[in-house]
Protein backbone atom coordinates (compact mmCIF):
# COMPACT_ATOMS: atom_id res chain seq x y z
CA UNK A 1 0.00 0.00 0.00
CA UNK A 2 1.32 3.40 -1.02
CA UNK A 3 0.29 6.91 0.02
CA UNK A 4 0.14 9.74 -2.49
CA UNK A 5 -1.14 13.33 -2.51
CA UNK A 6 -4.09 14.46 -4.62
CA UNK A 7 -5.37 18.01 -5.12
CA UNK A 8 -9.04 18.94 -4.80
CA UNK A 9 -10.30 22.46 -5.45
CA UNK A 10 -13.52 24.42 -4.91
CA UNK A 11 -16.17 22.71 -2.78
CA UNK A 12 -14.79 19.21 -3.38
CA UNK A 13 -13.09 18.78 0.03
CA UNK A 14 -16.30 19.74 1.85
CA UNK A 15 -18.36 17.43 -0.37
CA UNK A 16 -15.98 14.55 0.40
CA UNK A 17 -16.37 15.17 4.14
CA UNK A 18 -20.16 15.27 3.76
CA UNK A 19 -20.11 11.98 1.84
CA UNK A 20 -21.47 13.57 -1.35
CA UNK A 21 -18.33 13.03 -3.44
CA UNK A 22 -16.93 9.51 -3.77
CA UNK A 23 -15.45 9.66 -7.27
CA UNK A 24 -13.07 11.82 -9.28
CA UNK A 25 -12.03 11.99 -12.95
CA UNK A 26 -8.53 13.03 -13.96
CA UNK A 27 -7.20 13.53 -17.50
CA UNK A 28 -4.91 10.80 -18.83
CA UNK A 29 -1.56 12.20 -19.95
CA UNK A 30 -0.57 11.56 -22.65
CA UNK A 31 -3.94 11.03 -24.33
CA UNK A 32 -4.43 7.62 -26.03
CA UNK A 33 -5.51 7.47 -29.64
CA UNK A 34 -7.76 4.45 -29.04
CA UNK A 35 -9.38 2.50 -26.22
CA UNK A 36 -6.75 1.61 -23.57
CA UNK A 37 -6.71 -2.10 -22.74
CA UNK A 38 -6.43 -3.18 -19.10
CA UNK A 39 -3.46 -5.49 -18.57
CA UNK A 40 -3.23 -6.66 -14.93
CA UNK A 41 0.19 -7.47 -13.53
CA UNK A 42 2.07 -6.14 -16.55
CA UNK A 43 4.59 -4.42 -14.30
CA UNK A 44 7.02 -6.06 -11.93
CA UNK A 45 5.13 -4.56 -8.99
CA UNK A 46 1.87 -6.15 -10.07
CA UNK A 47 0.13 -2.80 -10.43
CA UNK A 48 -2.82 -2.79 -12.88
CA UNK A 49 -1.87 -0.92 -16.03
CA UNK A 50 -3.33 0.04 -19.38
CA UNK A 51 -1.73 -0.45 -22.77
CA UNK A 52 -2.59 2.54 -24.95
CA UNK A 53 -1.89 3.29 -28.58
CA UNK A 54 -0.22 6.62 -29.39
CA UNK A 55 1.30 8.21 -32.46
CA UNK A 56 4.68 6.82 -31.42
CA UNK A 57 3.35 3.30 -30.82
CA UNK A 58 2.02 1.48 -27.76
CA UNK A 59 2.61 2.77 -24.26
CA UNK A 60 2.05 1.19 -20.85
CA UNK A 61 0.32 3.72 -18.61
CA UNK A 62 -0.03 3.40 -14.83
CA UNK A 63 -2.56 5.52 -12.99
CA UNK A 64 -0.44 8.21 -11.26
CA UNK A 65 -2.74 8.09 -8.23
CA UNK A 66 -2.07 4.43 -7.46
CA UNK A 67 -4.18 1.30 -7.43
CA UNK A 68 -7.08 -0.10 -5.37
CA UNK A 69 -6.10 -0.29 -1.73
CA UNK A 70 -3.66 2.64 -1.91
CA UNK A 71 -4.26 5.76 0.19
CA UNK A 72 -4.50 9.40 -0.87
CA UNK A 73 -4.07 12.47 1.29
CA UNK A 74 -5.92 15.53 0.08
CA UNK A 75 -4.33 18.88 -0.69
CA UNK A 76 -6.69 21.89 -0.68
CA UNK A 77 -6.65 25.70 -0.39
CA UNK A 78 -5.77 26.66 3.20
CA UNK A 79 -4.37 29.20 5.63
CA UNK A 80 -2.03 27.96 8.35
CA UNK A 81 -1.39 30.53 11.07
CA UNK A 82 -2.11 29.47 14.65
CA UNK A 83 -4.32 26.72 13.30
CA UNK A 84 -5.27 25.72 9.75
CA UNK A 85 -8.41 26.96 8.06
CA UNK A 86 -9.72 25.47 4.83
CA UNK A 87 -11.26 27.53 2.04
CA UNK A 88 -13.83 24.88 1.14
CA UNK A 89 -15.52 25.40 4.53
CA UNK A 90 -16.54 28.96 3.66
CA UNK A 91 -18.85 30.60 1.16
CA UNK A 92 -16.94 32.71 -1.41
CA UNK A 93 -17.61 36.06 0.31
CA UNK A 94 -16.73 34.65 3.73
CA UNK A 95 -13.55 33.11 2.33
CA UNK A 96 -12.49 36.52 1.01
CA UNK A 97 -13.17 38.16 4.38
CA UNK A 98 -11.21 35.57 6.31
CA UNK A 99 -8.00 36.69 4.62
CA UNK A 100 -8.10 40.08 6.31
CA UNK A 101 -9.29 38.84 9.69
CA UNK A 102 -7.14 35.80 10.11
CA UNK A 103 -3.94 36.33 8.18
CA UNK A 104 -1.75 39.02 6.67
CA UNK A 105 -1.61 36.96 3.47
CA UNK A 106 -3.36 38.31 0.39
CA UNK A 107 -4.49 34.91 -0.84
CA UNK A 108 -5.30 31.41 0.28
CA UNK A 109 -2.38 29.01 0.21
CA UNK A 110 -1.89 27.12 -3.04
CA UNK A 111 -3.08 23.52 -2.51
CA UNK A 112 0.05 22.31 -4.29
CA UNK A 113 2.16 23.43 -1.33
CA UNK A 114 -0.03 22.12 1.50
CA UNK A 115 2.09 20.10 3.95
CA UNK A 116 0.87 16.63 4.76
CA UNK A 117 0.78 17.47 8.47
CA UNK A 118 -2.29 19.72 8.10
CA UNK A 119 -4.15 17.63 5.52
CA UNK A 120 -7.48 16.70 7.08
CA UNK A 121 -8.79 14.19 4.53
CA UNK A 122 -7.54 10.66 3.85
CA UNK A 123 -8.98 8.47 1.11
CA UNK A 124 -8.73 4.81 0.17
CA UNK A 125 -8.89 3.97 -3.54
CA UNK A 126 -11.65 1.43 -4.20
CA UNK A 127 -11.43 1.09 -7.99
CA UNK A 128 -9.79 2.61 -11.07
CA UNK A 129 -10.87 2.43 -14.68
CA UNK A 130 -10.50 4.38 -17.92
CA UNK A 131 -13.26 5.92 -20.02
CA UNK A 132 -14.12 8.86 -22.25
CA UNK A 133 -15.34 11.89 -20.33
CA UNK A 134 -18.71 12.12 -22.10
CA UNK A 135 -19.51 8.50 -21.17
CA UNK A 136 -20.19 9.52 -17.57
CA UNK A 137 -23.53 8.19 -16.29
CA UNK A 138 -26.09 10.06 -14.21
CA UNK A 139 -25.18 8.05 -11.10
CA UNK A 140 -21.47 8.70 -11.64
CA UNK A 141 -22.07 12.44 -12.08
CA UNK A 142 -23.86 12.45 -8.73
CA UNK A 143 -20.97 10.53 -7.15
CA UNK A 144 -18.69 13.28 -8.48
CA UNK A 145 -20.52 15.70 -6.19
CA UNK A 146 -22.11 17.60 -9.08
CA UNK A 147 -25.22 19.70 -8.58
CA UNK A 148 -28.34 18.62 -10.47
CA UNK A 149 -29.30 21.29 -13.03
CA UNK A 150 -31.96 21.79 -15.67
CA UNK A 151 -31.11 22.20 -19.33
CA UNK A 152 -32.30 25.81 -19.30
CA UNK A 153 -29.92 26.71 -16.46
CA UNK A 154 -26.84 26.02 -18.56
CA UNK A 155 -25.09 28.99 -20.16
CA UNK A 156 -24.15 26.80 -23.09
CA UNK A 157 -25.52 23.31 -23.69
CA UNK A 158 -23.76 21.10 -26.26
CA UNK A 159 -25.73 18.34 -27.98
CA UNK A 160 -23.25 15.80 -26.62
CA UNK A 161 -24.93 16.26 -23.22
CA UNK A 162 -28.14 14.90 -24.71
CA UNK A 163 -26.52 12.13 -26.69
CA UNK A 164 -26.51 13.87 -30.06
CA UNK A 165 -29.11 14.91 -32.60
CA UNK A 166 -32.60 13.48 -32.22
CA UNK A 167 -32.31 13.03 -28.45
CA UNK A 168 -35.29 14.05 -26.33
CA UNK A 169 -34.79 17.07 -24.09
CA UNK A 170 -35.51 15.99 -20.48
CA UNK A 171 -37.52 18.33 -18.27
CA UNK A 172 -36.08 17.17 -14.95
CA UNK A 173 -32.72 18.23 -13.46
CA UNK A 174 -29.71 16.12 -14.36
CA UNK A 175 -26.44 15.63 -12.47
CA UNK A 176 -24.61 15.26 -15.80
CA UNK A 177 -25.47 18.88 -16.62
CA UNK A 178 -23.96 20.09 -13.37
CA UNK A 179 -20.89 17.92 -13.87
CA UNK A 180 -20.40 19.30 -17.38
CA UNK A 181 -20.33 22.90 -16.12
CA UNK A 182 -18.07 22.02 -13.20
CA UNK A 183 -15.64 20.12 -15.42
CA UNK A 184 -15.34 22.93 -17.95
CA UNK A 185 -14.85 25.57 -15.24
CA UNK A 186 -11.68 23.72 -14.21
CA UNK A 187 -10.40 21.97 -17.31
CA UNK A 188 -11.47 23.97 -20.39
CA UNK A 189 -8.63 26.47 -19.91
CA UNK A 190 -6.21 23.52 -19.74
CA UNK A 191 -7.29 22.28 -23.16
CA UNK A 192 -9.45 19.40 -21.91
CA UNK A 193 -12.99 20.75 -22.18
CA UNK A 194 -16.10 18.57 -22.30
CA UNK A 195 -16.17 19.08 -26.07
CA UNK A 196 -12.73 17.52 -26.53
CA UNK A 197 -14.03 14.38 -24.77
CA UNK A 198 -10.66 13.34 -23.30
CA UNK A 199 -9.79 9.93 -21.90
CA UNK A 200 -9.88 10.10 -18.10
CA UNK A 201 -8.88 8.05 -15.10
CA UNK A 202 -12.03 7.24 -13.12
CA UNK A 203 -11.13 6.83 -9.46
CA UNK A 204 -13.67 5.67 -6.85
CA UNK A 205 -12.75 6.14 -3.21
CA UNK A 206 -13.97 6.18 0.35
CA UNK A 207 -12.99 8.50 3.16
CA UNK A 208 -11.08 7.03 6.08
CA UNK A 209 -9.95 8.46 9.40
CA UNK A 210 -6.75 10.53 9.11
Amino acid sequence: MKRRPIIFTGDSPRLIIEGKKTMTRRVMKPQPSSLPVLCPNVTSKGQPSWVSKHSAGSLIQLCPYGQPGDRLWVKEAYINNKKPLYKADFKPLDAAGILGLYSDKSHWGNPMYMPKAISRIRLEILSICVERLQDISEDAAKAEGAEAKRWGELKYAPLSLLGGKGSVLPSDPRYRYGFYELWDSINAKRGYSWGTNPWVWVISFRRIDP
